[in-house]
């Protein structure tokens, strides 16, 4: 069974009522917690093949937890646990030295914490503007974009200009202690076995979104009867013209997506006319 707790508020607000000028704004905010409660009749074991862990939400994001990167320094405490500097580098939760399925754990929370968003709309005499903004907060993601762009075990896939670990060599190239990424080449001898788990591509993918901006202008009421009108009304619209977010990848809003649906943010710019007769 599971569990979902929640809270939804809505407010609207008059700001400004009057004859020529009005400002009204309306607030949403939503909270979800969801939990799998039990699963085959009983409450005390998870089904960790399955992705069905009692206590957490559905669709966990379960793994190991990434550590940065094994230094030259750290050569011998990395020997402990067959690895070598270079590789990337999982927290041994247990702390039984050793690194094995004990050390994984629930990564963040799959679903956003928290959403909301802001609509409001001003009008003096004929003209409107409206704008409207969503943000969606606390939630991780296995980010597609990460996985595809930033794999440094595999030359096809890293896209991206990176930081990574570069070790002390003869061949000319600067030295680099990097722990944001690790050595790259193949698993075995470069970024390590555990690199391969995709442990360092979740991501926190809060942002807060200018989903609308528009403006426009109403003719009014006597000059309509005159053209035989009931409405005309002509506006310029802009779709999500803002972004603010820590994400690194393309849209967060898609982050967790296929690549493909998750793709660059874009803005759309409309003109239009509304005319009713």
């Amino acid at each position: 069974s599971v569990s979902n707790k929640g809270i939804e508020v809505l407010l609207t607000t008059k700001n400004i009522n009057s004859k020529n000028l009005n400002w009204e704004t309306t607030f949403t905010f939503t909270k979800n917690i969801n939990e799998l409660v039990s699963i085959y009749g009983q409450d005390q074991v998870s089904d960790i093949g399955n992705n069905l862990l009692i206590g957490e939400p559905l669709k966990s994001n379960y793994n190991y937890v990434y550590d940065g990167i094994w230094q030259e320094s750290d050569a011998t405490e990395a020997a402990i646990y067959g690895q070598k500097p270079g590789m990337a580098r999982p927290k041994d939760l247990n702390g039984d030295k050793k690194f094995d399925a004990n050390d994984r754990t629930t990564i963040g929370n799959p679903n956003p914490e928290w959403q909301g968003s802001m609509y409001s709309r001003l009008t003096y005499k004929q003209f409107d503007f409206n704008f409207s903004v969503l943000t969606s907060q606390g939630q991780t993601v296995l980010s597609s974009f990460h996985d595809n762009f930033a794999d440094v075990s595999d030359r096809g896939r890293q896209k991206i200009a990176m930081d990574y670990f570069i070790p002390t060599n003869g061949a000319g190239l600067d030295a680099n202690a990097s722990t944001a990424n690790p050595r790259p080449g193949p698993v075995a001898t470069g970024a390590g076995t555990f690199w391969a788990s995709n442990f360092s591509f979740y991501k926190d993918v809060s942002y807060v979104k200018i989903k609308n901006i528009s403006i426009g202008y109403t003719l009014d009421s006597d000059l309509l009867k005159k053209l035989k009108m009931s409405n005309f009304r002509i506006y310029v619209n802009v779709l999500d013209p803002f972004v603010f977010t820590d994400f690194d990848g393309y849209d967060p809003e898609w982050a967790a997506s296929p690549l493909g649906i998750n793709r660059p943010a874009s803005i759309t710019t409309q003109l239009g006319l509304s005319v009713k007769f």
